[in-house]
């Protein structure tokens, strides 16, 4: 029971990880694509299988080449191995080389090379093979191992590939950033000025006084011993102008007072007749 697990557990892994190699009796073992002599291509019997019919395809729409009937391979025949010429279909620069059943569908094994991307191709002189025998391992060999075993096969290894440099893209345009409203600034109140106090003017007899020049303390004293407080009444009550209001209201008022008189005065003259 624990045989049969490990069996299906197997299976399992190899159907996972390698689909195509796992599933074929036999592979695509070698290839050449540059040969002086024509292409050829080289299968492998993993376990004994009659391969008569089979179908080898390529890019091309039309077949590369059918196996004659009443060919059988493996461990238990006459060779391992079998090689089919296919003239000069494959592409040097790249191609697909495709194992197909007699029904022309279903796939046995595949390998891709050159241009189509799987393994690098080969130069003038040189092939392409799994190494060792059936393996999953595909690589260039310097010289074809046709009709043997790749075991011994000198490796003349692929490059490995530049990666291409990454375009540089092309400048975009920035997009215009759509401007965000601007706070309106909160005005600062203006200080309120303060008011200047304006100096009160020095009398000038202060001013006067605060000269330390003793001319100036004599006039002084002269100026206070001669003015009278009459004078300066005076002087002040010629230099005032009287208000001419003021003249027609006390022109008015002694008319009045005079035609009042002059009434009284005549009323009582009426009452009492002078005397014969």
């Amino acid at each position: 029971m624990q045989k049969i697990f490990g069996v299906v557990l197997l299976a399992l892994f190899l159907c996972l990880f390698f689909p195509p190699w796992a599933l074929a009796q036999v592979v695509i073992n070698e290839f050449s694509s540059y040969g002086t002599s024509g292409d050829w291509v080289e299968l492998f019997a993993v376990e004994d299988a009659t391969i008569s019919g089979w179908i080898l395809r390529d890019t091309a729409t039309s077949k590369m080449a059918t196996i004659p009937q009443g060919i059988s391979i493996g461990p238990s025949n006459t060779s391992r191995f079998y090689v089919i010429n296919v003239g000069d279909r494959l592409n040097r620069d790249g191609d697909v080389i495709k194992l197909l059943k007699q029904d022309d569908f279903t796939l046995i094994d595949q390998i891709s090379y050159g241009t189509e991307g799987e393994v690098c191709a080969p130069g003038q002189g040189e092939s392409v093979g799994r190494y060792p025998d059936s393996n999953a391992t595909i690589d260039r060999f310097s010289s074809p191992t046709q009709g043997t075993s790749n075991n011994n096969a000198t490796l003349h290894p692929c490059p490995t590939p530049t990666p291409s440099p990454t375009p540089t893209p092309s400048s975009t345009s920035t997009p215009t950033p759509t401007p965000t409203s601007t706070p309106t600034p909160t005005k600062t109140p203006s200080p309120t000025p303060v008011p200047t106090k304006t100096p009160s003017p020095t009398p000038k007899v202060l001013a006067q006084a605060t000269d330390n020049s003793q001319d100036n303390i004599d006039k002084i004293r002269e100026t206070l011993t001669t003015s009278t407080p009459s004078a300066l009444v005076s002087e002040k009550m010629t230099k005032k102008k009287f208000p001419l209001l003021s003249i027609l209201f006390m022109s008015a008022g002694l008319a009045l007072i005079g035609w009042v008189g002059y009434t009284y005065f005549q009323g009582k003259k009426d009452e009492f007749p002078p005397l014969q």
